[in-house]
């Protein structure tokens, strides 16, 4: 290793300004310099110097060189530059309170060394458990009480704002940590710098003696190092400079300036690294000066330029107009315009990107700064941007283009709230390496924004051993043109590395940077995720089990640790408009995706390839020819798109309609089907309490009378599907028709019903009439619409059992469905459709009568009246409403037939 440090010095003088890193565990502890342009990166955790076998006693109070010859007088001047790396000075003792890695003297550490070659350092621990607790101390000092003396010093620790180092200067009569009782001089718990800063303070001793001045470093375990330089003790100067001046708070155009104050006024001196300051009130060449008073500290300089290195130097105003020497210099570097988010730099959408015009040069990490955390640690160099979201929602975010600067790159979007703060912000997307023209560089696809926010982009270094660079960065609103093309299971570049705790999008794309779907695991351990896709050229292809059409484009996503994941599919438009002429009843929002397990990519739909289950979308959008659905699976796998066609097999009968000779409902004569026809061609429950809002209808002339005939219609009913029961709302609803047979059809008047676009899944099924009782099943049942589905299902017949229909016995006592004999039906009479049928009102509980709203509101108030045509008042279903019966020409009274039918002739009950 010693061979290694001579080889990369010699290698530094030659070459000029390199920065390297010295530091722990890869993604690892970053040193910022800046100024230059190539970075190395030595890993010293393999390292550590507890277990040193050269130097043992490391881990002991250690005195390397000869013994120290007594204490000496003020000045005192210590800059560990006259001994050999890793030995320690004559007269510097080291105590190892935590007996691990300690005190020592390092030849080759960057930020360069205070003064050549030598620094103090302390190291962290390997263990990642041990804090530091590790003194040195100074060579004895003679000093007289009452006389005030001046210490100075100079520190650092080595990776800025992510480690943070802990430091304390005490002093007393002995080199031990127990003897360190005269008083604390100097203590700093968050060292958040890599650049050298003064420190000290003037300290009054109040019995003369020997004292010993002690170093102690007590940061906190698993943080990195901590140097000190350039230790002095003398008397305190008459007009001396300021102590301890500090940068703080930099931004792009500004920084605080803070010192220790030896008087009242003061002037700050600052400007580019190297100019020489001035003296008094005037400035060196290349600096400007400020007068300040101590009220005015700390003191912020505006108007700074991004990206350049500052000296600083402050000097006191003495009495008359005499003025102090410069204190020592403070260097602070200013970071790029964007190095936080509140500096993003916009993005114009569409617009070119043009040469390599951004770079992340000289950036930083703040605390509590996010990062492109779908792989890695942490950020390096991270910079931002920001677009606002076009129309459509959808765009494409890349960096992927020639040139030679950051080669390397991640990135990330984010939403947030408040721009000001980090604790707002949320991922959405990130990437590392689909990158075509470089495959290290970025390209991220996002769908679902929201048109007109703002999105904040981060551009980062991904390789740690050069993080730092210019780039092209555009953004895109999504096209036809960036959808991946024909393939038949042709792979993904698919993403590796992946950090199993991130939660947003990572998007799939084919070797050409186009994309195939955006993927994000919700639940799991997944490190890798790939993606294949088949774009099939002919025909629309049929699943032969279920009948149903799917679209020409399908998917295999793996993830193998993936359990719960959201994925986003993107189509062509074209592709979904070629199903639509298929299947018309396909539509973007009913569009689902059936997965099928298994671990090999499937080209084409065979039931005999897996388990099938069906995948409801969340949500969908469509811009520039591209559409894309997004769906919640439990796996990833096979994957093909289509509306599932969900069928249920039903059979109940009307009370009102019921014919108890015929054994099923009477036939539809010619006039029913006539009334039907002219009044009923729309499904009916649009109106309250239904309301129902869709738009099932069939053609004129649709309803028929056929003499033989038992499917005949009878008129349509309402199907509701619930996930669990009432008073949960339907998941799906739609109308249906009801034939003479009691069979529950769908609008051809054959078919089963088919649910469009639900998930497979076990449901509760409710039949509804306009008025009749609803019924729904006494149980879930499984309703499936899946490709390899059966498309006929077992009927489900109400009118088998009573059992059939579900029973809420603390409602009411009386049964769900009406009998007659062994059949059994829905109840009939629910004319004001409140849910009761009634032939009395009743005051307690307050129930309205039904044929008093027959009478009242269909009628009129005419208890002689009749109404003909299609209407809710007409129980028996004979075409016309009375409520009094009609001899000539005979009309039955629906009030009657309430009486007698449902209530059994009792005119109180309900």
């Amino acid at each position: 290793m010693r061979k290694i440090y001579l080889l990369l010095f010699t290698v530094c003088m030659f070459a000029g300004r390199i920065n390297a890193q010295v530091d722990g565990t890869a993604p690892g502890r970053r040193l910022n310099n800046p100024g230059v342009t190539t970075a190395l990166r030595i890993d010293m955790r393999s390292r550590p110097f507890r277990n040193n076998p050269v130097h043992p006693d490391f881990n002991n109070n250690t005195r390397i060189n000869s013994p120290c010859p007594g204490p000496t007088n003020v000045p005192y001047f210590e800059n560990f530059d006259g001994v050999t790396a890793p030995s320690v000075p004559d007269c510097i003792t080291v105590e190892n309170v935590n007996g691990g890695n300690t005190w020592r003297t390092v030849d080759f550490d960057f930020p360069y060394p205070s003064s050549s070659p030598n620094i103090m350092r302390l190291d962290f621990e390997p263990d990642g458990i041990t804090p530091a607790d590790d003194w040195f101390f100074t060579q004895g000092l003679n000093l007289t009480a009452g006389t005030s003396y001046r210490l100075t010093f100079e520190y650092r620790n080595s990776d800025g704002t992510r480690y943070i180092e802990k430091l304390e200067v005490k002093y007393g009569s002995a080199a031990n940590a127990a003897s360190m009782t005269s008083g604390t001089l100097f203590s700093n718990t968050n060292i958040n710098f890599n650049l050298w800063q003064e420190g000290g303070t003037d300290f009054t001793p109040s019995v003369t003696g020997v004292y010993y001045i002690g170093f102690h470093g007590f940061s906190d375990a698993n943080q990195a190092y901590l140097a000190v330089d350039n230790v002095k003790v003398d008397a305190t100067p008459v007009c001396p400079p300021p102590i301890g001046v500090t940068i703080s708070n930099i931004t792009s155009s500004s920084a605080t300036v803070n010192f220790t104050p030896t008087g009242s006024n003061f002037v700050i001196e600052y400007g580019l690294t190297g100019f020489i300051p001035g003296t008094g009130a005037s400035p060196g060449i290349g600096g400007t000066v400020i007068s300040i008073n101590s009220t005015q500290l700390p003191y912020t300089i505006n108007g700074l330029t991004s990206l350049d290195t500052f000296d600083v130097y402050v000097r006191q105003v003495c009495s008359g107009s005499s003025y102090g020497p410069n204190s020592t210099v403070a260097t602070f570097s200013t970071p790029l315009v964007n190095d936080d988010a509140p500096g993003a730099i916009t993005i114009t959408v569409d617009a070119p990107c043009s040469g390599n015009g951004y770079t992340n040069f000289g950036a930083t990490q703040s605390p509590a700064e996010p990062f492109a955390s779908c792989t890695g640690t942490a950020g390096y160099n991270t910079v931002w941007y920001k677009f606002v979201a076009p129309a459509g929602g959808a765009v494409k975010v890349s960096n992927d283009f020639a040139g030679a600067g950051l080669g390397d790159s991640r990135m990330a979007v984010f939403s947030a709230t408040n721009v000001n703060d980090y604790n707002t912000f949320t991922i959405l997307g990130c990437d590392d390496d689909n990158g075509v023209g470089s495959s290290t560089k970025s390209i991220i696809y996002l769908a679902g924004l929201t048109p007109g926010n703002t999105y904040y982009i981060q551009v980062d270094g991904n390789n740690p051993s050069a993080t730092q660079g210019s780039f092209c960065l555009e953004v895109s609103t999504l096209t036809s043109t960036m959808i991946a093309g024909t393939a038949s299971c042709g792979s993904s570049q698919g993403f590796a590395n992946l950090n199993t705790t991130y939660t947003g999008w990572i998007s799939l794309v084919d070797n050409s940077g186009n994309l195939i779907a955006n993927v994000k695991q919700t639940t799991g351990t997944a490190t890798s995720v790939s993606a294949n896709i088949t774009v099939n050229t002919a025909a629309v292809r049929t699943d032969v089990t279920s009948g149903q059409k799917y679209l020409d484009r399908n998917f295999f996503i793996s993830a193998a640790g993936a359990t719960n994941a959201t994925i986003q599919f993107f189509f062509l438009n074209s592709e979904l408009a070629t199903l639509q002429t298929a299947d018309p009843s396909v539509t973007l929002a009913n569009l689902g995706a059936t997965r099928q397990t298994g671990s090999v990519c499937q080209a084409d739909f065979l039931t005999a390839n897996g388990t099938n289950s069906y995948l409801k979308q969340a949500s969908n959008g469509s811009v520039n020819g591209v559409s894309w659905i997004q769906v919640s699976t439990p796996g990833l796998s096979n994957f093909y798109l289509h509306t599932s066609k969900a069928p249920v097999t039903l059979k109940t009968f009307l009370q009102g309609a019921y014919n108890a000779g015929l054994g099923r409902h009477k036939d539809v004569i010619a006039g029913w089907a006539t009334i039907l026809n002219t009044s009923a061609l729309n499904q009916p429950y649009n109106v309250a309490p239904f309301n129902y809002s869709g738009t099932e209808s069939v053609a004129p002339g649709f309803f028929t009378s056929s003499t033989g005939s038992t499917t005949d219609i009878l008129d349509w009913v309402l199907l509701e599907l619930r996930s669990s029961a009432p008073p949960a709302a339907p998941i799906a609803t739609r109308a249906a028709f009801i034939r003479e047979d009691g069979a529950i059809v769908d609008l051809d008047g054959v078919s089963s019903v088919s649910f469009r676009g639900i998930a497979n899944g076990s449901y509760y099924i409710t039949i509804r009439h306009r008025n009749h009782l609803g019924i729904r099943t006494a149980t879930v049942q499984l309703v499936d619409g899946a490709l390899g589905s059966n498309p006929s299902p077992p009927v489900y017949d109400f009118s088998a059992a009573l059992t059939q229909a579900f029973k809420d016995v603390t409602i009411t006592t009386n049964e769900a469905m009406a009998q007659n004999g062994s059949v059994f039906m829905m109840w009939a009479g629910n004319a004001n459709t409140d849910n009761f049928v009634r032939v009395t009102s009743q005051i307690l509980p307050p129930i309205s009568s039904d044929a008093a709203f027959m009478l009242g509101t269909i009628l009129g108030g005419n208890p002689n009246g009749t109404f003909s045509g299609y209407s809710v008042g007409d129980i028996n279903m004979d075409g016309k409403v009375r409520v009094t019966s009609q001899i000539l020409p005979p009309i039955a009274s629906d009030a009657a037939f309430i009486l007698s039918t449902p209530l059994g002739g009792n005119p109180n009950g309900t």
